[in-house]
């Protein structure tokens, strides 16, 4: 074999799928995380001014 030819026998490892997943950072994760948070309190305001509105309207029809 002369310098600069490539032998047959080469092989190139490859990660099995389940080992390319993408794993998040902590950084990633907390993120996430306030802004699930952050939405649900959201759902909450909407809901609570959702309920005073129909309070009022209801004590206002009365």
């Amino acid at each position: 074999m002369k310098e600069g030819d490539v032998s047959d026998d080469c092989h190139v490892s490859v990660r099995p799928l389940r080992d390319w997943k993408i794993r998040p950072s902590i950084l990633d994760v907390l993120d996430f995380l306030l802004d699930v948070t952050m939405l649900l309190k959201n759902l909450e305001d909407v809901g609570t001014r959702y309920r005073l509105h129909n309070q009022a309207m209801t004590i206002l029809s009365d």
